[in-house]
């Protein structure tokens, strides 16, 4: 819906939430999917915070 509507740092969001809902069901390939989606978009806001944090927890997740 956020994607509809042209609200794109509202869909990182909801793609990071979704990401941390595959990771903690046991399905690390589709979380790592989508916090690479919301990275891609966080990363073309200008979102520095947000893309720092998104590549901390990709590269803690490759580091298990």
């Amino acid at each position: 819906m956020n994607r509809e509507l042209n609200k794109p740092d509202d869909e990182a969001i909801s793609l990071e939430g979704i990401a941390e809902h595959h990771l903690a069901t046991g399905r690390p390939a589709q979380g790592t999917a989508y916090l690479n989606q919301a990275l891609e978009i966080y990363e073309r806001l200008g979102m520095a915070p947000d893309t720092r944090r998104v590549q901390e927890r990709l590269a803690g997740l490759a580091a298990e």
